[in-house]
C-alpha cells in the first residue's frame, strides 16, 4: 500500500491506473468494523481502492471535540495494510 500526502501524488498514481475502476472510502481515521465493511465493498466493486484518513476540523462545532477525537494513525495504517488497500490518502494541512 502506498501512502500519499498530496493530491498531485494521488493523481499521478491514478494516472497509472487509469484503465481501472476506483473505489474511494473517506474516513476520519480510528478505523473500526464499519470501515472494514466499506473497504470490503469497495474491493468487491472496483479494481482499485483508496482510503483517505483526514480529521476535518470544520466538522466539529466544539473545539474540545476536535481535541478529544481519537487518533490511531499507526493502527489505522496496519488495518489498511491488512485489508490490502491500494492507496491511502493522508493529507497534511
Amino acid at each position: 500500500m502506498q501512502v500519499v500526502n498530496q493530491l498531485q501524488e494521488l493523481n499521478e498514481a491514478l494516472d497509472i491506473e487509469s484503465n481501472k475502476s476506483i473505489g474511494f472510502v473517506p474516513t476520519m481515521g480510528f478505523l473500526h468494523h464499519g470501515h472494514r465493511s466499506l473497504i470490503h465493498e469497495s474491493k468487491k466493486r472496483s479494481d482499485f481502492t483508496i482510503v483517505s484518513i483526514f480529521i476535518n476540523p470544520t466538522q466539529f462545532n466544539n473545539q474540545s471535540d476536535l481535541e478529544n477525537y481519537p487518533v490511531s494513525l499507526k493502527e489505522d495504517l496496519l488495518v489498511l495494510e491488512q485489508e490490502e488497500v491500494d492507496r491511502c490518502l493522508l493529507p497534511r494541512l
